[in-house]
């Protein structure tokens, strides 16, 4: 059989959601098509298969600089992948995280690239220029619009980055939503490894994996628990980062330092995960929260602040996800749901699960109902009917 040529292109795969979305499609997808995967830079922490084509378009690291010289730094990145695609009869090509999609566009708008293109956007884009400072927001903006809007089609990971994408960045083309997948068996052989952390009976475990960012707002986990110092609860912060130092900081200036356990960032969370009683996610902002989807896998119940962008996609998929909780918590169908930086509300929520067993047991039952619609083949699957369904629409 003979099978078409695709190319991934990603910055690295040294890390991240996106990155580890790309090696689940190579293994997926490597006995429908010829799939090369081309790299900003070196560097791949995820398994591909063995005879997996790389090209790395540089011989040094391309990191992040000004956002002037980053502009400036497209065109020669286009020219050269560009090059590869020629030489490769590249039919399709995808692309994820914004600097990967600019290039794939210019590649085939300026330098005669004759694929058709699929943008894979993981991020709220909105949410993420208003982190940004102005000159670099404007930049994004218009790039974003400039480009996005002459993709053959947009794959967005949750349905309100779709909505995202149309209403603020006027987006044209077609845009289909595929969720991420989560390796639900790896995931339950992982979890079933005995921690290195001794969990006493007597208390009653809430855990959360996050990296030490502005986003991942830590300090209202510590306020809320600061809240429920009355109860036998321990929080486990699991990750690393910069600004672990400051909440550790902010633990001890609440005097809970016996109450809330730092672990450093593990290669299997799950054993963490699966040992506790009660996951939680306190982001400010998120694209689609692989960490909510994995303690889902390992089968605990979760609460989640009801933040932009995934939270309320998982737990409450019946919902319009553009609704967002301003005060208190809701009882969503797969989970509790809280409003964001609001520690009353997130104290409130975890009271409520560490008193209701019967409500701990009603959401550990239904994890993995719901997990399954997450499920690395049935996203895979996904990915190949839009992918196939290109090239078919190509081939007239």
């Amino acid at each position: 059989m003979h099978k078409r040529n695709l190319a991934i292109i990603i910055h690295s795969l040294k890390g991240g959601g996106a990155e580890r979305m790309v090696s689940i499609l190579a293994n997926g997808l490597k006995d429908f098509f010829d799939i090369h995967i081309v790299l900003f830079e070196k560097g791949v922490h995820y398994q591909l298969p063995v005879d997996q084509k790389v090209h790395v378009l540089s011989s040094g690291p391309a990191e992040e600089q000004s956002v002037v010289k980053n502009v400036l730094n497209l065109h020669p990145w286009a020219f050269r992948y560009a090059k590869y695609c020629k030489k490769h009869r590249i039919e399709l090509s995808v692309s994820f995280l914004n600097r990967a999609c600019y290039v794939n566009i210019m590649a085939k708008t300026l330098y005669g690239c004759t694929y058709k293109t699929i943008i894979c956007e993981r991020t709220h884009q909105l949410s993420i220029l208003s982190q940004l400072g102005k000159l670099n927001a404007f930049i994004t903006r218009f790039l974003i619009k400039k480009y996005y809007n002459k993709a053959d089609l947009l794959l967005a990971n949750s349905r309100q980055i779709k909505e995202d994408l149309i209403a603020h960045f006027y987006i044209r083309p077609e845009i289909k939503v595929i969720y991420n997948a989560v390796e639900i068996p790896k995931i339950r052989a992982l979890m079933l490894e005995k921690p290195d952390f001794d969990f006493d009976p007597g208390f009653f475990y809430f855990i959360s994996v996050a990296g030490f960012r502005v986003g991942k707002n830590h300090k209202v986990m510590v306020s809320a628990m600061d809240k429920l110092r009355h109860l036998p609860c321990k929080l486990l912060l699991v990750g690393q980062g910069k600004l672990q130092a400051d909440v550790r900081d902010f633990v001890d200036k609440k005097q809970l330092s016996d109450r809330i356990i730092f672990i450093p960032q593990q290669t299997n969370p799950f054993k963490y995960v699966h040992a506790s009683d009660c996951f939680i996610l306190s982001s400010n902002v998120e694209g689609m929260p692989n960490v909510l989807l994995e303690a889902l896998a390992c089968g605990i119940p979760v609460i989640s602040t009801d933040c932009l962008t995934g939270p309320r996609e998982i737990l409450a998929p019946d919902t319009d996800p553009g609704k967002t909780i301003k005060e208190g918590y809701e009882l969503a169908k797969y989970g509790i749901l809280c409003a964001v930086d609001e520690e009353t509300a997130m104290a409130d929520a975890m009271q409520k699960m560490f008193l209701d067993e019967a409500l701990r047991n009603h959401y550990r039952s239904l994890a993995q109902e719901r997990i399954a619609d997450f499920d690395t083949a049935e996203i895979v699957h996904q990915f190949h009917n839009v992918f196939a369904g290109m090239f078919v629409e190509g081939a007239g």
